[in-house]
């Protein structure tokens, strides 16, 4: 009786131990760092007066101008009226449904085709020597592609994107990938002699994804708007420009594609915002008929293990560390700041009472060091073809490409950076953060800037 009394009392006292520390965690709720972070993360985004969404989303299609508008106000009502099902049944439409515009029955566009997809330009390969080499498949290649095109292309008139649907837990995506389709234009206006249309296009098509990728309030948008104006398109930029003499000179659009750079592309607060909007989206459902495919954990538990606040306060925490000054400031100067190591698994006092909260942020929450890498090296590659830009226009330094590169190192990116010549001299070499793309990013030179620089070469 003795031991089975002691049993039952060690028993109680160990229920009555994790009720004070579950309702110390409980009444302790987010702390002030994470209750700052939660007010920084959700600030309303900057307002945009020409919004690119509706022409994404409907970019596959084509129909007349006052059709759009109505097409897509009914996607809109459509999307909106449907309700978040990750076990639908039969009479629930959902998933694959909501990808689809109304668009798609009423104005079908042509196919594109394996064979003609596999034609236009795509990913790393050089855009001017594929076009080159056949250039009468390209001329009827982007004949029958043209109204695609130009729709693409008419993306230079917004200001950026916001999600138009809402930045919700199964929220669908537009067509990002149609994108890259003005590429192969620029190429084939280039191989036919017509320099500065070319030049003009390309240049319009790095400050058009610079704009539209800098104001975007959702990661995949500003990651796609990065790798367009920052890999992509200044490509093909170089390419041509090494079969450009020096005397040519380059149409205004080239200026403005290469000005310096903002605050809101050295940035990724705003995408980072939509990111904790979706999470917002994502955690307010646990616990709703929605999310739950059976009802195995009963729902008068739930509110002793999960809190949707202390949830998102976690989350707050972790993505506002890309709203922080301190990290707008190292973005600026090209500086990559390490994922911060803020909090230490689920063993924590805040998660006695939000144990579901805390696992979830395990998961869903992984180190974002890769989106800002690709950020800064997009950025660098930016600054450095700008430099390149000035030297092909300033005749009068005669010193060697390697001694005026070490002199403005400073202008392209910090010294990790380490910008040097290639082993032939014909390249410049800059370091990548993101390095899963390559230790270095090595871009052409041009004859005039590589007279000199075999003998300077390392």
């Amino acid at each position: 009786k003795t031991v089975s009394k002691r049993l039952m009392q060690g028993l109680l006292g160990l229920v009555l131990l994790l009720a004070v520390l579950w309702a110390v965690s409980r009444v302790s709720g987010p702390n002030d760092a994470q209750e700052a972070a939660l007010a920084r993360m959700r600030e309303p985004m900057p307002p945009l007066e020409r919004n690119a969404f509706p022409a994404q989303w409907l970019m596959p299609y084509d129909m007349p101008s006052a059709e759009r508008d109505r097409v897509f106000a009914e996607d809109l009502k459509r999307f909106r009226a449907m309700t978040f099902a990750p076990f639908p049944g039969p009479e629930i439409e959902t998933g694959a449904a909501k990808q689809i515009s109304a668009a798609a029955a009423r104005f079908p566009s042509p196919v594109m085709t394996t064979k003609d997809s596999a034609l236009f330009c795509r990913g790393h390969e050089r855009c001017l020597a594929k076009v080159a080499a056949d250039p009468t498949a390209y001329v009827a290649l982007v004949e029958r592609h043209a109204r695609l095109r130009d729709r693409v292309e008419s993306l230079s008139r917004y200001d950026g994107l916001r999600h138009s649907f809402g930045l919700r837990f199964d929220m669908p995506f537009p067509p990002y990938q149609y994108g890259n389709l003005p590429r192969t234009r620029h190429a084939l206006l280039f191989v036919q002699g017509r320099r500065e249309e070319a030049f003009e296009g390309v240049c319009r098509s790095i400050t058009t994804w610079r704009r539209i990728g800098a104001n975007s309030d959702n990661l995949v948008s500003r990651m796609v708007g990065s790798a367009y104006a920052g890999e992509t398109y200044p490509a093909l930029f170089l390419e041509m420009l090494v079969e450009t003499p020096r005397e040519v000179a380059l149409p205004a659009a080239c200026t403005e594609a290469f000005a310096p750079l903002s605050d809101a592309e050295v940035s990724l607060c705003q995408a980072m915002r939509g990111e904790f909007a979706y999470q917002d989206s994502a955690v307010g459902l646990i616990g709703t008929a929605a999310f739950k495919s059976d009802e195995s954990f009963p729902d008068a538990l739930l509110p002793l293990v999960f809190s949707k606040e202390m949830t998102l306060a976690d989350g707050a925490e972790a993505l506002g560390h890309f709203c922080l000054p301190e990290m707008q400031r190292d973005m600026r100067d090209d500086l990559l700041m390490p994922w911060p190591q803020t909090r230490s698994g689920v063993w924590r006092l805040q998660c006695v009472s939000n144990a579901m909260g805390c696992m979830l942020g395990e998961i869903a929450l992984p180190a974002f060091d890769g989106y800002s890498a690709r950020i800064l090296d997009d950025n660098a590659h930016l600054r450095l073809i700008a430099l390149l830009v000035r030297m092909r226009t300033d005749t009068g330094d005669a010193r060697p490409i390697s001694v005026r590169m070490r002199a403005m190192q400073d202008e392209v990116g910090s010294s990790v950076r380490e910008l040097s010549l290639g082993a032939d001299g014909r390249t410049v070499r800059m370091h990548n953060y993101d390095t899963g793309r390559g230790e270095f990013r090595e871009i052409p030179l041009p004859p005039y800037l590589r007279a000199n620089a075999a003998a300077a070469s390392p």
